[in-house]
């Protein structure tokens, strides 16, 4: 429910930006809005890739046991 509000205030501000500018402002207001999700979107990707990189090497290092000491022979 809270999602259907974040979209309807959004739709909203933006109908309400629309009504104002003038045609050149509105086409730089939408190349402005898809260069911030680009953005955005590059960010998340590089979010996610940089954690799938820390995965492995964090279950690596929990696998990597001491080294096994000789066992002790007797006499």
């Amino acid at each position: 429910m809270a999602q259907a509000e974040v979209y309807k205030v959004r739709f909203t501000s933006e109908l309400a930006i629309r009504r104002i500018l003038t045609p050149e402002q509105l086409v730089r207001f939408r190349n402005m809005r898809e260069r911030f999700e680009r953005a955005r979107q590059e960010a998340d990707e590089r979010r996610l890739r940089v954690r799938d990189n820390q995965q492995p090497n964090n279950l690596q290092q929990k696998d990597v046991k001491a080294p096994a000491k000789a066992p002790i022979k007797p006499d």
